[in-house]
């Protein structure tokens, strides 16, 4: 990271835009441009079918409507409006509301802005809820938040106060035939319920959403799939609203920070469940593994970061026999024995293909017992620094269907030979792990091996040349240099990897004339080339390759630099920080690479205001980074029309802080969820751009340091103008399309 940023960091945080859309927002939304179709790349337009102009008409005006849309509409006219609502980030408690007498199949509300317990109660169409324990209550009355988790109950031991015709009592079967009590009326809940029919629930990234907000969603009893990831503030007793969900089988509450063993309690029911993730839930003990070890149709488990489990902890998965995939990664309280506990279950040997023991307090020891585990494709020992070489070598001998393994921070992992010890790996991970020339000479044949990283190894240039030389890996599709003893020299074998798609070499010592040895590796699809030597002329060679992604985040180019990178029209992702880029180069992208997707022009002092006036025709950027450019916030007014940012970054730039012009930022950019300017607070929350993060630019792995930041300071996380290895920290709000 730049030293500047490091004494700027005190004054940046990042913002998590949490507002929703405004009414009056909406219809522009649906332009009437957008009423017709483009033909022939652009020539001629045709009008959208009769269909699709009625769903974006009704869309239009949905906020303003004054009754809801009917109950009876055909599911896939329904689904066709709420998928329209959700494309167009159209949705908010308003037009979510005027939907609550349709049957929605599924509520997909993770790419959502400010999403909230309001969001739910609108699905409502009845005046009672049940709450904390099991009573119905009506809506406007408050649910106590406040109250201890230790005062919910269980769904599935505890008896609850239901309504008498509930149908929680009488089971899926008879919902069909009862009626609630909803005050003075009773009413048949097979046309009122929202969500009678719903099968996904996803609500990842929802910060604002409380249990209150989850006890108002009723009749859940067709769900399959429940997404929960990132909602902070939900600690468990809202849970009790899937209770008589029988049919679920996916759950993830990843980093669902509040959650308690009594909180997984609620879930000890749902004996279909086969994918569980509870990632990030540091609250967990032993008791929560004694609940899920019940779950025994589990496939998946993930429990990673759950800091207080132990070895005992293991023993509660005796009899989850089906498992298949299971993340203990972080869990430092496992040891040895844990390992051995895990290797002695019944049929564990022949089932469990993917295990993360990253982190954990493993030795050689525990690594002879994982030998037992001969299905075993996927092993990460990513930090277990105490493992030896040669035990991990005997091990890998008696696992032969492993396609991947991880190793790094492992230091002096490979003074053993590996060789014929691992000819089906396909994924080899060494970063950190003091991997020298020497080490890779004992390799002779790995013909299936596809992604390999030597990030910050003493590997040098005659490694590059035992590889290609002797065709040690013939199928390497990603190979990541980083921070190695890579020269010009070593440049010159690089093409003879004709199947090389991703390639990292990040503070190599390599200059232009290393960089024409890479102009005819057509396949090259990733490429990281963070270096103060890299200048315009090595830009040149580059012109014709097909690349989409591009990194030079410390290298020197300017304006005539983008004029070569203009000529890459397939790049979806660029990073060009630190350099002397001014509105000319910012011009030269706009005009030539229609197709970014993310940019980052960060430290280039000279773009001012003019500059982003070019770069605002850019009109499918989801990430737009200009911290410490000269653009002040009178560019704010330029970006309004981007309608698929979700990123926008701008540290230290003239005036560009809360205010009016910022907020307006809010409603005129519907998709717009982080923001990062100076002067954020400390309790404003992250979000997840990994829509941006593009593969083979994830080139630093979690350290002992960036571990403790995530934990302890999940709330704050400060800038760093290297968008790429900025955004693999914010993981909330955001979703890939």
């Amino acid at each position: 990271m730049n030293s500047f940023l490091n004494e700027r960091k005190y004054l940046s945080c990042r913002h998590s835009v949490d507002s929703e859309l405004p009414n009056e927002s909406i219809a522009s939304l649906y332009p009437v441009a957008d009423n017709f179709v483009l033909d022939d790349g652009g020539e001629t337009r045709s009008p959208k079918s009769l269909v699709q102009l009625c769903i974006d008409s009704i869309c239009r005006n949905l906020a303003d409507f004054d009754q809801d849309i009917p109950s009876g509409l055909p599911q896939e006219l329904v689904d066709e409006l709420l998928r329209s609502l959700v494309n167009h980030s159209a949705l908010n408690v308003s037009t979510l509301k005027a939907l609550r007498k349709c049957e929605l199949g599924q509520l997909p509300l993770q790419r959502c802005r400010g999403v909230s317990d309001e969001w739910l109660i609108a699905l409502n169409n009845e005046d009672s809820a049940p709450n904390a324990n099991g009573n119905y209550q009506y809506l406007d009355e408050e649910v106590d938040n406040s109250s201890s988790t230790s005062s919910f109950h269980s769904a599935f031991s505890t008896p609850r106060k239901l309504p008498m015709t509930s149908p929680l009592l009488l089971g899926d079967n008879a919902i069909a035939d009862i009626a609630i009590s909803t005050g003075t009326t009773m009413v048949d809940m097979r046309h009122v319920s929202a969500t009678a029919s719903t099968t996904v629930l996803d609500l990842r990234g929802s910060q604002k959403l409380t249990d209150r907000g989850l006890l108002h969603l009723q009749y859940l009893s067709a769900l399959e799939v429940v997404r929960l990831d990132h909602c902070h503030s939900i600690s468990g007793y809202g849970l009790i609203a899937f209770s008589n969900s029988h049919l679920i089988h996916t759950l993830t509450m990843s980093n669902c920070r509040c959650l308690t063993d009594e909180a997984i309690s609620k879930i000890g029911h749902l004996s279909l469940l086969t994918s569980l993730a509870l990632d990030g839930c540091r609250c967990l003990t032993n008791i929560s593994l004694r609940t899920i070890g019940a779950l025994t149709n589990l496939t998946k488990l993930d429990v990673s970061q759950c800091d207080l489990l132990t070895d005992d902890a293991l023993i509660h998965l005796h009899q989850l026999i089906y498992l298949e995939e299971l993340s203990l990664g972080w869990c430092r309280r496992i040891t040895d024995r844990g390992i051995q506990i895990l290797a002695d279950q019944p049929l564990r040997q022949d089932n469990l293909l993917t295990l993360c023991l990253a982190r954990c307090q493993i030795s050689s020891v525990g690594v002879r017992h994982l030998a037992r585990l001969k299905a075993l494709q996927n092993l990460d020992l990513n930090g277990c620094c105490e493992v030896k070489s040669f035990v991990l070598g005997e091990t890998l001998s008696s696992l032969g269907n492993l396609q991947s393994i991880d190793v790094s921070y492992c230091p002096g992992i490979l003074r053993s030979s590996w060789q014929g010890k691992i000819d089906s790996l396909k994924v080899l991970d060494l970063c950190y792990a003091a991997v020298k020339d020497v080490h890779l000479s004992r390799f002779t044949n790995l013909p299936l091996l596809e992604e390999l990283n030597f990030d910050s190894c003493a590997v040098g240039d005659w490694s590059l040349a035992h590889l290609v030389d002797n065709n040690v890996v013939p199928n390497l599709t990603s190979l990541s240099l980083g921070d190695c003893d890579i020269s010009d020299e070593g440049m010159a074998h690089l093409p003879k990897f004709t199947k090389l798609k991703s390639l990292s070499l990040f503070y190599c010592d390599i200059s232009n004339a290393g960089l024409q040895h890479l102009s005819t590796m057509n396949s090259l699809e990733n490429l990281n080339l963070d270096s103060r030597d890299i200048s315009d002329d090595g830009l040149y060679y580059l012109r014709k390759l097909n690349l989409k992604c591009l990194d030079i985040f410390s290298g020197r180019i300017t304006d005539v630099g983008c004029v070569h990178i203009g000529k890459i029209k397939s790049l979806e992702c660029l990073e060009l920080c630190g350099g002397s880029i001014g509105d000319l180069g910012c011009s030269q992208l706009a005009e030539n690479l229609e197709n970014l997707t993310s940019l980052n022009l960060a430290q280039n002092e000279l773009i001012t205001n003019n500059g982003a006036f070019a770069l605002a025709a850019l009109s499918k950027l989801k990430s737009l980074n200009l911290s410490y450019t000269s653009a002040s916030a009178s560019s704010l007014l330029f970006f309004k029309g981007l309608r698929q940012l979700q990123s926008l970054a701008m540290y230290g730039c003239r005036g560009v802080r809360k205010g009016k012009k910022v907020e307006s930022l809010h409603s005129e950019m519907p998709n717009l969820k982080c923001l990062r300017i100076d002067g954020s607070s400390e309790n404003d929350g992250t979000v997840d751009i990994s829509s941006f993060s593009q593969e083979g630019f994830s080139s630093h792995d979690k350290d002992d340091n960036s571990i403790s930041s995530e934990m302890d300071y999940e709330d704050l996380s400060f800038g760093d103008d290297n968008e790429s290895e900025d955004d693999e920290h914010c993981e909330e709000n955001m979703e890939v399309e």
